[in-house]
């Protein structure tokens, strides 16, 4: 990749995901019942985008044979973290996402790429 395009590629994933979120805490906020939050939440969390963003991150991990506990180590974090947001019981934020991509040994840019052909 040309190094004049990264940068802007850098800015469109956090104006993305930002942006994901935003929309996921607005929802949840504008919300008056737990039972509308735990419907918001999801509902975002199975959003097709999302969605494939977590079937990439685990199919990614799973190439690089690293094992949910194996990761959650290099995280810092328990196993049961990486299984919920797998499983979309937990959603990540950019950061996470991030730290979560280079710890399986795979370029983020690359994973959000190939978020850019599903709808929604």
């Amino acid at each position: 990749m040309s190094g004049c395009f990264a940068p802007r590629l850098g800015i469109a994933i956090l104006v993305m995901v930002f942006s994901l979120r935003a929309n996921y805490e607005s929802s949840l906020m504008s919300s008056s019942s737990d039972t509308r939050k735990t419907r918001s939440c999801e509902h975002q969390a199975s959003s097709p985008r999302y969605l494939r963003l977590r079937t990439l991150l685990a199919e990614a991990r799973e190439a690089k044979g690293v094992t949910q506990a194996e990761l959650a180590r290099r995280l810092g974090r328990p196993q049961s973290y990486v299984s919920k947001h797998e499983s979309g019981e937990r959603r990540l934020d950019v950061i996470e996402f991030m730290e979560a991509a280079h710890a399986i040994g795979c370029d983020p840019e690359a994973l959000v790429r190939a978020l850019a052909t599903v709808e929604g």
